[in-house]
């Protein structure tokens, strides 16, 4: 007499495959929204991190240096400062040897850094920082005719923003804007 075995295939039937890739659709359309915040949310922390290290570096080079640091923005190409460009537009952090607030021939350049990658970046800050933040030899800020210089930049990207705020003493410190920036 022979023997008949019966041999079960492994695998899943097609009834199987199509729940299972449904439900895994059903949750990559809840998962999409929230991933694309986060992003976005990372993307406005690097930018404001970039910008705060570049004070934090024209701080220190100023003490080491002993003579003005200058921060200006919209020159991610190295050439020359442009205020209106605003600090997403990149900035420059410059040896300021004539103590005018724009890099000349001759000055330093310590660092370029590039604009941001995200063109509904928007950014704004106070008066005394619109145009160039300067550290002079004692890690202090002031502005070219030796007054105080202190405020806020502020970043938004769409409903959240981070404020970067300049004590009178020169230090920066980061703090969220809020919704609604």
């Amino acid at each position: 007499m022979r023997k008949t075995y019966r041999c079960r295939l492994a695998g899943f039937s097609l009834a199987e495959l199509l729940l299972a890739m449904g439900v895994l659709a059903v949750l990559a359309t809840l998962a999409l929204p929230s991933m694309a915040a986060m992003v976005r949310r990372a993307q406005l922390d690097t930018t404001v991190n970039d910008f705060y290290s570049g004070l934090m570096l024209a701080r220190a080079e100023a003490v080491k240096r002993g003579r003005r640091v200058s921060l200006c923005p919209g020159a991610a190409d190295g050439a020359a400062c442009d205020a209106s460009a605003g600090w997403a537009a990149g900035f420059m952090v410059f040896a300021d040897d004539n103590d005018n607030g724009q890099r000349d021939a001759g000055e330093d350049i310590v660092r370029v850094a590039p604009a941001s990658r995200r063109p509904d970046l928007r950014t704004w800050s106070t008066a005394p920082l619109s145009a160039g933040i300067s550290y002079i030899g004692t890690g202090e800020t002031r502005a070219l005719n030796g007054a105080l210089q202190m405020g806020t930049v502020t970043f938004c990207l769409h409903d959240e923003g981070r404020r970067v705020v300049i004590n009178s003493t020169g230090r920066p410190r980061l703090e969220q804007a809020g919704q609604g920036c």
